[in-house]
């Protein structure tokens, strides 16, 4: 399993997807307003990917001094309860391990 910035169109299209899947409306927060804060340095926008570069799932993070909030987390309905979803929370832990991890 990795994390992978999503930098590019597809990539992003996969996530704003499953983004739109996972969450009911509610909970959720517009999708462009997600993208201009990462333009801004405080939001990050990372693909879970498997060993092959399969879509698996994502993570957008908020970021802020020294903190970083897990703010949205989804795992690909197929991969769910597959333990895609308990590797990538390790791999986040790590990845922010000079932050304080919420």
């Amino acid at each position: 399993m990795q994390l992978r910035s999503a930098i590019s169109p597809e990539q992003l299209e996969r996530i704003h997807e499953l983004y739109e899947e996972a969450f009911p409306a509610s909970e959720k927060k517009p999708f462009e307003f997600i993208l201009q804060k990462r333009e801004m340095g405080s939001f990050e926008i990372l693909e879970i990917v498997d060993e092959s570069g399969e879509f698996r799932g994502l993570a957008i993070m908020m970021l802020y001094k020294d903190l970083a909030l897990l703010d949205y987390f989804a795992i690909a309905p197929e991969c769910r309860g597959t333990g895609v979803g308990s590797v990538a929370l390790k791999q986040l832990q790590e990845r922010y391990a000079g932050r304080k991890f919420m």
